[in-house]
């Protein structure tokens, strides 16, 4: 009995005391980096996007040329919201005559946004809603939005099924959602499909990125009218980041 009970002692030591005292640290470092996240966020998001923006402007450009397409006459008021537009770098993609509702979690945007937005006489932020996209009830009407835009968003948000099921809500019939997203891997037989689900707690616990996330996935099951999208490798991009989901979907 004695010979067992220093065995158990022993693993315990080895193994439960060690994976333990991780585990506290990582729920630290989750408490801390949750305060400090969108400080700091604010700070080195304009940097990356800027960046994200350049190695992959021609696929945007081409994915949001039509951006306007649900609307008949170009004097016509375009109504659009973004998810997560940070300090603006789609801006300059929106449509003349554009009234553009923001939904972004980090207030610390919206200053950056508005004098980023003065940028383009023809956008007019008409409303900044510093909150998640998960529950717009209340805040945006239902089929009020002829076109919805997340760019580099959908992998920080709690719940993907309900913000999808939310842009499904409030697109007018007809309206398009356009997405460019960073996803899991596209070759799941590889290193880096290996690395991104053994990195998900500690990206997830510094970011609050869900690395791995398959987004497309609630935008198939939606009940959108149409779904086109296109998987890619940006090469420029780190690894774990590389691959990629762009596309529309049509309510």
């Amino acid at each position: 009995m004695a010979v067992v009970d220093a065995k158990m002692s022993d693993y315990f030591q080895r193994y439960i005391v060690p994976l333990a005292g991780v585990f506290i640290v990582l729920r630290i470092l989750h408490y801390v980096l949750s305060k400090l996240h969108p400080i700091v966020f604010a700070k080195i998001c304009p940097i990356v996007s800027r960046k994200h923006h350049l190695e992959i402007k021609e696929h945007k450009d081409k994915l949001f040329s039509d951006l306007a397409a649900t609307r008949k006459d170009s004097n016509q008021r375009f109504f659009a919201l973004e998810i997560g537009c940070g300090p603006g770098a789609n801006f300059a993609l929106y449509p003349a005559n554009t009234s553009l509702l923001v939904v972004e979690p980090n207030s610390r945007f919206e200053e950056s946004a508005v004098k980023n937005a003065a940028k383009h006489p023809s956008l007019e932020i008409s409303k900044f809603l510093a909150m998640g996209a998960e529950d717009l009830k209340g805040h945006v009407e239902d089929s009020s939005q002829d076109a919805v835009v997340s760019t580099l968003t959908m992998c920080s948000v709690d719940d993907i099924d309900a913000v999808v099921s939310e842009i499904h809500r409030i697109l007018k019939p007809g309206g398009r959602f356009y997405f460019v997203e960073h996803t899991e891997t596209h070759n799941k037989n590889s290193w880096t499909h290996f690395m991104q689900r053994m990195m998900v707690p500690v990206v997830f616990t510094l970011a609050h990125c869900q690395i791995n996330n398959t987004f497309y996935v609630s935008v198939d099951r939606a009940g959108f009218s149409k779904v086109q999208y296109t998987k890619m490798d940006i090469a420029k991009c780190p690894r774990l980041f590389r691959s990629h989901v762009l596309g529309f979907a049509v309510k």
